[in-house]
């Protein structure tokens, strides 16, 4: 080879090598702002985790039992969640609904009587529905299709 072939190699192999370093460079930073969002996030996803099972117990306490303290307990921690924190963190357009639609069936503090009378069945579906809701939600909080896991038959 020659002295210019020689000199072509060396500004090639000098220009890969400076393309390589930009390259790790710009991917190291999204890589470190990807991974400093989901840190700041995690403490977000994991209360609204935390209070989507808070929810989702409390409306099935409510839909499976008929009387007593823990029913009463468990309106109460439904009304509580409702009207609170988890406004906060709730997948507006999906739990939100859900709630609405159980807290619907339920009588609300100071009022006398439930918007709608609805029926156990219809509080079962219902509970069902907005822990479906839930899981939804939390499959796309997380960037996890929580809808692929097999689905248990449709309950009564």
């Amino acid at each position: 080879m020659n002295e210019g072939a020689y000199k072509l190699w060396d500004i090639f192999i000098k220009a890969v090598g400076g393309a390589a370093i930009v390259g790790g460079a710009v991917w190291g930073t999204l890589s470190y702002r990807q991974t400093t969002e989901h840190e700041f996030r995690r403490p977000l996803w994991d209360r609204q985790l935390s209070l989507y099972f808070d929810a989702t117990d409390a409306a099935a306490t409510v839909a499976t039992l008929s009387d007593g303290d823990a029913r009463s307990d468990a309106i109460k921690k439904f009304w509580t969640l409702y009207y609170g924190p988890l406004v906060v963190v709730e997948d507006p357009e999906n739990v939100n609904a859900k709630m609405i639609a159980f807290g619907e069936c339920l009588t609300k503090p100071g009022e006398s009587k439930p918007h709608k009378n609805c029926s156990v069945a219809d509080l079962r579906q219902l509970a069902i529905d907005l822990a479906r809701s839930c899981r939804q939600s939390i499959g796309e909080s997380w960037d996890k299709k929580l809808a692929s896991l097999r689905r248990a038959p449709q309950r009564d």
